[in-house]
């Protein structure tokens, strides 16, 4: 996979699924499905349990504060997204190397590399799936996405999905 272009989800009425769609600088889209039970775990386990990648500065005096690590980062997030394009439509790809219809998640998984690199891995329950590259940034936006999507969705609205980002 060459580099990230751009990360979208939004939600799909008749799968009653949100559609992930991740392209590359060759034009190349990779697709996959979550599902209501895997998004909401996601959003209230894996983006509780990698909150210390997503903050500004892992060496950040704050850190190690009595400030709770997940609230830190949902600020984080809140001000990546304001730098971020969300509005730009999303250019679909010319080739679909893991096929047009996408596969469904089993798991996503986050590796520290050096530096403030992380590998973002999106797999199915068999074959091969998605390796991302990524920095906190990115990340953050990746939550960003998936959030938007799940509230497109129906499946929690602003205030529920606000008021579950203070409670872990």
């Amino acid at each position: 996979m060459s580099g990230l272009h751009q990360i979208s989800c939004r939600y799909n009425a008749f799968e009653d699924r949100l559609l992930l769609s991740v392209s590359t600088t060759d034009k190349a889209e990779y697709r996959c499905w979550l599902t209501r039970r895997f998004t909401l775990s996601l959003i209230n386990d894996f983006k509780v349990n990698t909150a210390k990648f997503r903050m500004a500065e892992p060496e950040d005096p704050l850190a190690n504060s009595n400030v709770d690590p997940k609230a830190m980062a949902d600020f984080q997030q809140l001000a990546d997204a304001q730098k971020g394009n969300f509005e730009k439509k999303f250019e679909k790809g010319e080739d679909f190397p893991l096929g047009e219809n996408g596969f469904l998640v089993k798991t996503i998984t986050l590796t520290p590399k050096s530096g403030d690199k992380l590998l973002l891995t999106i797999l199915p329950n068999q074959g091969k799936g998605i390796h991302l590259n990524i920095n906190k940034t990115i990340l953050n936006n990746f939550f960003e996405v998936i959030e938007r999507a799940l509230i497109q969705s129906g499946w929690v609205d602003q205030n529920t999905l606000t008021s579950q980002q203070h409670l872990h």
